[in-house]
């Protein structure tokens, strides 16, 4: 919860949410927020993600900015089927870029939360900033590092507790 305060506060992200895989079913699901309103955190709790879901280009069309880091624009649609509520698509339909870095209701990026072995063991959903731009790179690589800190300490966790920190 404190990355996601962080993240929210700090860097001025106007949306955060956090998603973990479950060790029970090796599927990873959203697991905290910051910022969003109650009945779009409602509408991200019920959803559960594959390993390669975090891959599939064809399902979420986006834009890799880096090795850990990927950028979805509302123009590409990339929302899948029981995503609908996860923002509001009326505005998003309504609301046309007016600049390269103006962020629009539907933008996100997604950062990987990597742990032992570089496992994917979850990620940080960012939506949005208090300025209205698209977050710069300074920023996103704040949110990098702070994902490989959540990263790490979550694999000393699971070392601790002996969970093997290899993807189910």
């Amino acid at each position: 919860m404190e990355a996601a305060q962080i993240i929210y506060h700090d860097l001025r992200i106007r949306e955060v949410s956090v998603g973990l895989r479950s060790p029970s079913d090796g599927l990873y699901r959203y697991v905290l927020m910051a910022g969003m309103r109650p009945n779009v955190w409602e509408a991200h709790k019920g959803l559960t993600y594959s390993y390669s879901d975090f891959f599939d280009n064809g399902r979420w069309r986006g834009t890799n900015i880096s090795i850990q880091s990927r950028l979805m624009l509302a123009e590409d649609e990339p929302y899948a089927e029981g995503e609908e509520l996860t923002y509001d698509k009326r505005m998003s339909l309504k609301n046309k870029r007016k600049s390269l870095d103006e962020s629009i209701e539907g933008d996100y990026i997604d950062v990987h939360i990597h742990g032992l072995n570089n496992d994917l063991i979850g990620w940080i959903e960012v939506s949005g900033t208090w300025d209205g731009k698209i977050p710069n790179s300074r920023t996103v690589k704040w949110i990098e590092l702070i994902a490989s800190l959540v990263g790490a300490a979550l694999a000393v966790h699971e070392l601790r507790n002996g969970s093997s920190g290899t993807r189910s």
